[in-house]
Formats: structure tokens, C-alpha cells, sequence
């Protein structure tokens, strides 16, 4: 099968854990299958290391995007520009002009199959009208963690602004699962949170 991979926000160095679950999937699907993994990477990152770990890769395109961190300059036009969009400012940093045009590329040129959307903020790259199946990797529930991140924030005004977060990355995560012709969740409880944002979208734990 050939699979386009997407995802944004780097794989290489290995220092999360999101990064090593992606590294680990993609280094056994790229022994059996013909995979693509389209990415970004930040200033001083290696995407020459991302090669060598994933020799199999049949291709692999990295493309120059450092995603902007709550201190950066950028950050509070971001902020207000996903304000007048339907994405969160977490998915609304993501998007990639640069990565979406690849993904339309490839698909336009029928280089795949399958796609898979690495993470939620991977969704907004995937074109909207795929002409393949699209599936939804989904490593966490984000918007429980932005309500947690609501429920523990001490400052009013900043409690103020997560409450709108989390709310439009609910709206944003219900959606992708909808969208996905499968969404995989790492857990049984994740799993069960989903289907429970989504019902009757089509939802497997891998574990």
C-alpha cells in the first residue's frame, strides 16, 4: 500500500513521546509498505537524521517550519487570527501553506492510498477533499487537556481565554473524527472519550 504520511511540528531528534511512538510505527510500516512521510522541521534540527533512522522510507519530504511558542513574537497576531477562524490557535500554528500545497500535490498526482494525519494539528493540512481514505492518528484527547489547563489556571484573564480554547478544540477534535474514515486512539480511554465527542465515527484503540 502506499501511504502518505503527515505531520507537523518534526520528528527528529526522538526527544518526546509522541515523536518515538510516530518513529516506531512509521519505521515498521515503511518495511511493508511504500510510505511517504511529508513533515516540517524546526531551525537546527537534522532532517538529514530523519533519513538515516528511516532508511525504508520510500520518501521522505521535510520542509522548514519552526511552529511558534506562546513567547514568540508571532504568537498574539496567531492568537487573533484563529480567533476569526473556526481552529484553535494550537491547530491554527500549524498550518502549513508550504505542507498543504505538497499534500494537495501528491494526491493530485495519485501517490497514495491512504493518508494519516499525525496528530490532531496534522488535520488542517490534509486537503479538504481528499480522493483517499484519511485516518486520524489521534495520541491524545486534546481538549481535556486545555480544559485542565482552564481548570488550573489561577489568572482570570488567561482562564478566560483557555475557556474559549478548549471549547473550539472540542468542536476541532469532533470534527477530525467525523472527517477521518478511522480515527486511532492510543488507549481504551481515549478510545471511549472520543466515541463519546464523536458517535457513530468509526474510533480503535491500538492498545
Amino acid at each position: 500500500m502506499r501511504l502518505l504520511w503527515i505531520k507537523v511540528g518534526g520528528l527528529w531528534p526522538a526527544n518526546t513521546g509522541g515523536r518515538l511512538r510516530s518513529l516506531h510505527l512509521l519505521s515498521e510500516l515503511s518495511r511493508r509498505h511504500r510510505l511517504t512521510l511529508l513533515t516540517t522541521h524546526a531551525p537546527g534540527e537534522d532532517p538529514q537524521g530523519l533519513r538515516r533512522h528511516l532508511s525504508h522510507c520510500e520518501r521522505i519530504i521535510s520542509l522548514p517550519y519552526a511552529v511558534p511558542k506562546w513567547h514568540s513574537p508571532r504568537f498574539p497576531l496567531l492568537l487573533l487570527r484563529s480567533w476569526l477562524s473556526q481552529l484553535p490557535v494550537d491547530a491554527w500554528k500549524c498550518r502549513v501553506t508550504a505542507l498543504r500545497r505538497e499534500a494537495a500535490r501528491l494526491m493530485a498526482a495519485d501517490a497514495a492510498d491512504l493518508c494519516v494525519a499525525d496528530f490532531l494539528v496534522a488535520m488542517s493540512n490534509v486537503p479538504a477533499a481528499a480522493p483517499v481514505p484519511l485516518v486520524y492518528f489521534s495520541h491524545n484527547v486534546e481538549y481535556m487537556i486545555w480544559r485542565r489547563l482552564r481548570d488550573n489556571e489561577p489568572r482570570a484573564w488567561r482562564r478566560a481565554l483557555l475557556e474559549i480554547e478548549w471549547r473550539k478544540m472540542r468542536r476541532t477534535e469532533a470534527g477530525a473524527c467525523r472527517r477521518a474514515r478511522l480515527t486511532l486512539a492510543v488507549s481504551l480511554q481515549d478510545q471511549a472519550a472520543l466515541m463519546q465527542l464523536a458517535p457513530g465515527a468509526e474510533i480503535h484503540a491500538v492498545s
